[in-house]
């Protein structure tokens, strides 16, 4: 099994090390029990933070990295009141050790102690890009949330049997899929989340095709809104003639995590 756990680490993560400039952003380093990771945090008020805070805890994408992460979607749903932590896992960045499936679902959990004991009781959401959706879906199936944000969602067992088994029969992309910790089957975790939802889908997404994603929607078990952005591959940003529209989804999924906040 050694090859085939190597060979879905190379499929799934494409981790950079490169240095970028975080700019104004604070690194933080979360310890878990395979060693360390980092985090890099955004945020606009004091160090304690008022009541009405929104605190978001963000996973790029395959290949994103966390001195790149913005305050989206938090500057809009509260502009004034914002604090976002975004991951870097093992592997990227600065973060010790290697991108594994063997450590993601601690990474997860580590990163959600840290960042939910800074939050404490005010508002608390979880963002996923990509890759990301599968970290933020587990989260949001075991912990305690106001809401959960995502993009192009992947079932990534899906997708890997449906897109790569053509080569092989099947036979080494099961294989490769055995390799994803049970945990972090998003369709699964979608059905247990309960969390209001925004859910964005690239309606010509070559990456992560509707149809995979669709099977996340059809499972989340919470109140969901979808914006599809028309006509856009999996890394275009909304359009310009769709961001009213776009920004006032946001605004009104913004009021009911204050109103399930404040219930």
């Amino acid at each position: 099994m050694g090859f085939f756990s190597w060979l879905a680490d190379r499929m799934i993560f494409e981790a950079s090390t490169d240095h970028i400039d975080a700019e104004e952003r604070t690194r933080k380093i979360i310890e878990f029990n395979g060693g360390s990771f980092e985090s890099w945090l955004i945020s606009n008020v004091d160090s304690e933070g008022s009541d009405n805070t929104i605190f978001a805890l963000k996973f790029p994408g395959t290949g994103g990295r966390a001195e790149r992460g913005g305050p989206h979607p938090a500057e809009i749903i509260a502009s004034d009141n914002h604090e976002i932590w975004t991951i870097n896992p093992p592997g990227y960045g600065t973060s010790g050790g290697k991108p594994s499936l063997k450590t993601i679902v601690a990474v997860c959990d580590a990163a959600w102690n840290a960042f939910s004991q800074r939050a404490n009781s005010r508002p608390k959401i979880v963002v996923g890009n990509s890759l990301g959706c599968m970290y933020a879906l587990y989260v949001a199936a075991r912990y305690p949330l106001d809401g959960i944000f995502i993009r192009n969602p992947v079932p990534l067992r899906e997708i890997i049997i449906g897109r790569y088994s053509w080569w092989n029969f099947g036979i080494g992309s099961r294989m490769v899929t055995q390799q994803i910790p049970p945990e972090m089957n998003s369709i699964q975790n979608a059905a247990q989340c309960r969390a209001p939802a925004f859910i964005v889908v690239s309606q010509r997404d070559r990456v992560i095709p509707p149809e995979y994603q669709q099977q996340i929607i059809d499972s989340y078990a919470g109140d969901q809104h979808v914006f599809v952005v028309r006509d856009a591959d999996h890394h275009e940003p909304v359009p310009e003639d769709q961001w009213d529209e776009y920004e006032t989804a946001i605004s009104n999924f913004g009021i009911q995590i204050r109103s399930k906040n404040n219930g």
